[in-house]
């Protein structure tokens, strides 16, 4: 009877950590698998039961077996899902949901390219044919390659300078939409040895602080002219009335 039940049991284990057509589910047993077999991660973050674009990618792409041979070559499969009808455990919704914070998805799909700790070096969002996403899959592979080569390069650096140079090679080979929650360090020291900020992140910041401020205070303006129910003639004359600012973009020097 117990040799009947074990495997029964062993299932029902396995179940939320495993998605049917193979891909793993948790984000931290596909790290330990990534680590131990020393290979990359796949994230998919797909609204799997509303996302058209996610339905059509999974069933053209990313569940066919020619498909997951080759990705599995240098990869462990992980999809993490925000299904709007599908259950869920509360404890599994918060953890995507973290993650998708994390990894700052604002659409579906996305896919993620990423080493075994999780930290991105390539990716796409929305549909694409097999031949597309296998190239962007090639293409991620060697960018991580050339990261490894300039981190390679941070290391050897004998000179604050060097280190900057080398740093700003990093820099300029991270994936655009991570750099904040992932490559954070690198732009920090990158600032902290760059003291004529030749990179021009120092100024770029400051240029993106004030954006930032420019669009809080366009968004105060507006909530305090109007409202739903606001007539649309009086929404197009408050929104005449903003006060005219191109001349702060004209000069992001000055304070």
């Amino acid at each position: 009877m117990i040799r009947q039940i074990l495997p029964i049991i062993a299932a029902a284990c396995m179940a939320p950590c495993l998605a049917a057509e193979g891909w793993l589910t948790d984000m931290d047993a596909a790290r330990k698998e990534a680590a131990e077999r020393k290979k990359n991660l796949m994230i998919e973050f797909t609204g799997s039961d509303w996302c058209a674009p996610c339905m059509q990618l999974r069933a053209n792409v990313l569940t066919k077996p020619d498909f997951q041979q080759e990705a599995r070559k240098n990869f462990v499969l992980l999809e993490l899902d925000y299904p709007r009808r599908k259950k869920q455990s509360a404890e599994v919704k918060a953890a995507n949901r973290k993650l998708a914070e994390q990894y700052g998805v604002t659409s579906f799909p996305t896919i993620v390219f990423a080493d075994a700790s999780g930290k991105p070096f390539g990716g796409f969002v929305g549909g694409r044919p097999r031949e597309d996403v296998m190239k962007a899959m090639q293409d991620a592979l060697k960018n991580k390659e050339a990261l490894q080569m300039v981190e390679a390069e941070v290391a050897k650096a004998s000179t604050d300078e060097a280190r900057a140079v080398a740093l700003m090679e990093v820099f300029k080979l991270a994936p655009r939409d991570y750099v904040d929650n992932f490559y954070g360090d690198v732009k920090a020291e990158i600032k902290k040895l760059d003291k004529d900020d030749k990179s021009g992140l120092k100024a770029a910041d400051i240029r993106a602080a004030r954006l930032q401020k420019e669009r809080k205070d366009v968004q105060d303006y507006l909530t305090g002219k109007m409202t739903a129910k606001t007539p649309s003639a009086e929404s197009l004359q408050a929104i005449r009335a903003y006060p005219d600012r191109t001349s702060f973009f004209r000069n992001p020097g000055r304070i």
